[in-house]
């Protein structure tokens, strides 16, 4: 807990010196030419909120998950040790995750680190498997932001059949030219009601109160 917590709080502290003098834009691209992700300031600042979320977070689960001894030998000691290891591993994939969120510049990037942040914070929510409240609250989690995803994966298959791409700069002028067509009008709004589960945005925010009950206050933070 306290090596995930310095962790967390280092990558902070260095996303926030980044700033101290400007920044240069630096593209990571494929090889086929396409940007896929973008550090600048305007992500480093969503990163710089992501990094200190999951900081606090991992702080303040401290004396949470306390752990057992390290001669414990018993079985519910090792046990505990082992879980501690999973839950900061988990926190350290939802920082990853949402770091490619804040980065991206291709829509399928950006769905795979909206659904690496899911994946994880699935598990966390149920990670008090003792409680029936945190079971229960984990499985619809995972229900319905597995059905989220379905129904935004395939709002991104229209959009892709539609423009051939989904970086952001050609759908960007795509739309400016025929951004009336039926078809992408159908594809943002599959991707609007899987994001919007996923962001627990009203109307899709049925699943968040079992969520935010079932699940440890600096889970629920995060």
């Amino acid at each position: 807990g306290l090596l995930a917590s310095v962790f967390a709080s280092i990558a902070f502290i260095l996303t926030l010196l980044s700033f101290v003098g400007g920044m240069h834009s630096v593209e990571v691209t494929s090889a086929s030419g396409h940007n896929l992700l973008t550090i600048n300031e305007f992500s480093r600042l969503f990163e710089l909120i992501f990094y200190g979320a999951i900081a606090l977070a991992c702080i303040a689960s401290m004396n949470r998950l306390a752990p057992y001894p390290s001669d414990d030998r018993t079985a519910h000691g090792l046990y505990n040790n082992r879980r501690q290891a999973d839950f900061y591993i988990l926190m350290m994939t939802t920082a990853i995750g949402m770091s490619i969120v804040a980065l991206s510049q291709d829509l399928f990037f950006l769905f795979i680190g909206l659904e690496l942040a899911s994946f994880s914070t699935y598990i966390l929510v149920s990670f008090l498997k003792e409680s029936k409240e945190g079971t229960e609250a984990g499985m619809k989690y995972f229900i319905v932001g597995s059905v989220a995803s379905g129904v935004g994966l395939y709002g991104l298959s229209l959009l892709y059949l539609w423009s051939g791409s989904l970086q952001f700069d050609v759908l960007s002028d795509k739309f400016a030219a025929d951004g009336l067509d039926a078809l992408p009008l159908i594809a943002l709004g599959f991707i609007l009601v899987g994001f919007g589960f996923k962001v627990s945005a009203a109307p899709f925010h049925f699943a968040a109160p079992d969520a935010y009950a079932g699940s440890m206050s600096p889970i629920a933070g995060v």
